[in-house]
């Protein structure tokens, strides 16, 4: 149930919303990248939704790089859900293996493995708690994936894609989740190149699920971030009412994180009015390089409406390709 115990989207531009970064080499494993830059490096994908997404290089190094999300305090059940893109570049030797995921409940630990021991790369699901136990699950190249883990009582059921990898791992001491981290660890010798991305991540008390779409006309937003990139026009923005009265919610002509030269599309809508809604009209409420939402307040939430919008990710990359640059007045 929102606001989630911990979210991370990297809509920041930056690893902000994590607490421990271990991000080594130069140029650094990991990058917070913008769509653009994945479609420069020809990456093959852009962020599941929004600009950004985390990008991990395993050609500048196989050293451990990860982020990891500060300790969170969970309850006698708890879900961890995040997507995970392995590029169809990627290169292991047979035999290789890397983690991809780690889950910790407390001092157990679930570990979510890419590995390569029948020459076609899959996932492993292992718990440090559930010794001789292990899920195995196929692995698409070249496309993202949704990986969840939900605890409850002594054990954790994995799903990916929203089906179940077989039965739960059994012997958790306790189920509540107290931390996720995410990256390239354990990386094995042999493996040498491959583009992995990850977006999304949520850790709360309950299931959280994929998504039903990927670019849906009317979406949930629930931090600040680009909603969609590119050019477009939007319908309704609404800031929902029902946390605190100090919601504040600016709506801009942007694609990039940060401050710069942007364009306010609509007016300043607060909480102090409940439901506070904004419709541009029919003529208006275009963006011409991406419709970014900032929030502030406690526990923000908006309802955005698209009109029309690049919804789709060869769409949005082909943009990336002809992006027009940030006009400065």
């Amino acid at each position: 149930m929102f606001p989630y115990q911990f979210q991370g989207d990297f809509e920041t531009g930056d690893f902000s919303q994590f607490t421990t970064v271990t991000n080594p080499g130069t140029p650094p494993q990991m990058a917070a990248q913008h769509y653009a830059a994945l479609v420069q490096k020809n990456v093959g994908e852009v962020p599941y939704r929004g600009a950004y997404c985390l990008h991990c290089d395993l050609s500048l190094g196989q050293a451990d790089a990860f982020v990891a999300s500060a300790a969170i305090t969970g309850g006698a059940t708890a879900a961890a859900r995040f997507m995970v893109f392995v590029g169809a570049n990627l290169r292991m030797g047979l035999g290789d293996q890397l983690t991809l995921a780690r889950i910790d409940c407390g001092t157990d630990q679930t570990l979510v493995t890419l590995e390569n021991t029948t020459g076609t790369p899959r996932l492993v699901m292992t718990g440090t708690y559930a010794a001789g136990q292990s899920r195995v699950s196929a692995l698409g190249l070249g496309q993202w994936h949704c990986i969840e883990g939900a605890s409850a009582g002594v054990a954790m059921q994995m799903l990916v894609d929203g089906g179940e990898i077989g039965a739960p791992l059994s012997g958790l001491v306790a189920p509540a989740i107290t931390g996720i981290r995410l990256g390239t660890m354990g990386v094995d010798a042999g493996t040498t190149q491959g583009h992995i991305l990850f977006d999304q991540v949520a850790v709360d008390d309950t299931r959280l699920y994929g998504f039903p779409e990927r670019y849906p006309q009317i979406i949930q937003v629930k931090s600040s971030g680009v909603v969609m990139p590119g050019s477009g026009r939007y319908a309704r923005i609404n800031l929902i009412a029902g946390h605190d009265t100090d919601n504040v919610l600016a709506l801009y002509n942007s694609d990039v994180a940060g401050t710069g030269p942007e364009e306010l599309l609509a007016p300043l809508l607060t909480s102090t009015v409940a439901n506070r809604e904004y419709h541009p009209g029919r003529q208006a409420g275009y963006f011409e390089h991406g419709l970014k939402v900032v929030m502030s307040g406690t526990a923000p939430q908006a309802l955005i409406v698209l009109g029309h919008a690049l919804c789709s990710a060869g769409a949005i990359a082909e943009w990336a390709r002809r992006r027009p640059l940030m006009r400065v007045a």
